[in-house]
């Protein structure tokens, strides 16, 4: 049995990363703009993006339900692999519940809700004004308690790297 992800599997998640580190301060950024072009062209990246972050996510899990994960490194302690585990399936879950959230909230107060500006995408909610500006407020609150987890998972990977030195940040790499 293998100790690394696949290559496959690698690819998606420094994908998925790399979506994430953009999608994050974007949102911290436009929510803070004025209104305008710009923030409105902002608004739209970040819909799609955030949109692409759940197609790769679900891709993500259904590599990992296909291919399975590496068993953790046997040095590792019992509590730490259970924190380890709790806090990837957390991220997994936070990855696919935001977009979803986001994208309610929007498709209630602003249709049509487009990919990178080429297609519309046709699911739509309905729902009251109240129930728009609550979903913002999951959306949001869910984006900052994921930005924590990222950060979280970065600290542990390099810790990982560069002080236990266990072999743990080279399954992903």
């Amino acid at each position: 049995m293998s100790f690394h992800y696949s290559a496959l599997q690698k690819c998606l998640h420094w994908l998925h990363a790399a979506l994430l580190l953009c999608l994050i301060p974007l949102g911290l950024v436009m929510t803070r703009m004025g209104e305008g072009a710009l923030t409105n062209q902002f608004y739209e990246g970040h819909k799609s993006l955030g949109i692409l972050a759940f197609v790769v996510a679900v891709v993500r899990l259904a590599v990992r339900a296909i291919q399975g994960a590496p068993p953790y490194e046997r040095a590792l302690h019992p509590l730490v692999r259970v924190l380890a585990k709790a806090g990837h399936w957390a991220l997994y879950g936070l990855v696919l519940m935001i977009p979803l959230v986001g994208y309610a909230a929007t498709s209630i107060c602003c249709k049509p809700v487009m990919l990178f500006g080429l297609m519309v995408v046709p699911l739509e909610f309905t729902g009251s004004e109240s129930l728009m500006k609550l979903l913002f407020v999951w959306h949001e609150t869910a984006a900052i308690g994921l930005a924590l987890l990222v950060c979280g998972h970065i600290g542990m990977a390099l810790y990982h790297r560069f002080k236990a030195r266990d072999g743990v940040f080279e399954r992903m790499t």
